[in-house]
């Protein structure tokens, strides 16, 4: 990974090696038996061992989310992380080879908490009932005390897509899990009322009840103590609009999303939205330097998916504003604007960036 920068723009080139070998599914959910020999495990538990010593400043999972999002979406307090460990973050079986194996699409490495990977794997194994208990024998942080906190905060997470319309075959199990008798430190896995995923019958579970933690707007975690925020524009059009256009159209907006760990695809962001009645959402996507891939590289599939799920009605999408936390140049970063040649429901097109410096706003 290589990192400059010139004229204001921060540029990152990432050197990826081409694997010509198939992967175990096509689909992230794994929909079959892969029948996998017990060298192929050893394989697994072995490369997952390594990766987890690798030192690293990478994040691959924020403790801020964790915070957040398990009360959410699982109805209980975050488990506390007894080790963070350098973890792959993406494994599901669309990334992994047979014979040889193979883990691929490293671009979200990073630190997580202990068992995160084999937790994930484990997770999109939730329809292959004898597979997933292969996952729990192989990896035994599983079903203990230490990979509560992996397992509640992969549940939470997959629970967030559901939430927001994707990964909808595993909303009956994920749910199955994260209820008193899916998920209990003792790791024994057996089938319920002849249903097709494994659920557990032993131990305390992840939560007592599921509930969402939405205020009456349906807005996630909005604080109600808040004092409106002004910030600095409403309603460009799909084309053209310069920096100075767009705060001309300010607006007194209230801060309705701080979402600190959104997901578009494979990339992650801290979310904030602003919003009024009667005004253009205003969305301020702000990522870290360790997080890829990067927003400059994926702006228009993240504005597009903010755009469907936190203000679908809007005839246009979100303004959006575009921060790089780029500490290796050691300056401050800037916002961008990013505007968009064309835009229809939900999809954005012709990406261009303008930086809004101290002078544009002053």
């Amino acid at each position: 990974m290589h990192d400059a920068f010139d004229d204001g723009t921060a540029y990152r080139a990432e050197l990826s090696a081409r694997v010509d070998l198939s992967v175990l599914s096509d689909d992230p959910i794994l929909q079959h038996d892969p029948q996998l020999p017990d060298s192929w495990w050893n394989d697994l538990t072995g490369m997952l061992e390594k990766v987890s010593v690798v030192a690293t400043e990478r994040v691959a999972v924020r403790q801020q989310y964790m915070d957040r999002a398990i009360p959410q979406f699982l109805g209980i307090p975050a488990p506390t992380v007894t080790r963070w460990t350098t973890a792959h973050a993406d494994l599901h079986w669309a990334n992994l080879t047979g014979s040889p194996l193979r883990a691929l699409d490293w671009e979200g490495w990073g630190q997580a908490p202990e068992g995160f990977d084999c937790a994930t794997l484990y997770a999109y194994t939730l329809l292959q009932p004898d597979t997933a208990a292969r996952v729990r024998a192989a990896f035994p942080a599983l079903g203990s005390a230490a990979g509560l906190a992996a397992e509640a905060t992969v549940c939470a997470q997959l629970l967030q897509t559901v939430d927001r319309g994707d990964n909808l075959i595993l909303a009956t199990p994920l749910r199955a899990w994260s209820e008193g008798t899916a998920l209990p430190l003792s790791g024994h896995v057996a089938r319920r009322d002849a249903m097709s995923w494994p659920v557990h019958t032993r131990g305390p579970g992840l939560r007592a009840e599921r509930r969402r933690d939405r205020d009456d707007d349906g807005m996630n975690d909005v604080p109600q103590d808040r004092p409106p925020a002004r910030f600095g524009a409403t309603v460009p059009g799909a084309s053209g609009d310069t920096v100075a256009e767009v705060l001309n159209l300010a607006a007194l907006r209230r801060l309705t999303v701080d979402e600190h760990m959104f997901r578009a695809g494979r990339t992650s962001f801290r979310l904030q939205m602003f919003t009024a009645p009667g005004q253009r959402a205003v969305a301020v996507a702000t990522q870290a330097e360790d997080e890829s891939p990067s927003l400059t590289n994926v702006a228009e599939s993240c504005a597009a998916a903010v755009w469907q799920q936190h203000c679908p009605d809007q005839e246009l999408p979100p303004v959006w504003i575009e921060r790089q936390l780029l500490e290796a140049f050691g300056r401050e970063p800037d916002f961008r604007l990013v505007t968009f040649g064309e835009a229809e429901p939900y999809q954005v097109r012709n990406p261009r960036w303008s930086t809004i410096t101290e002078h544009c706003v002053s």
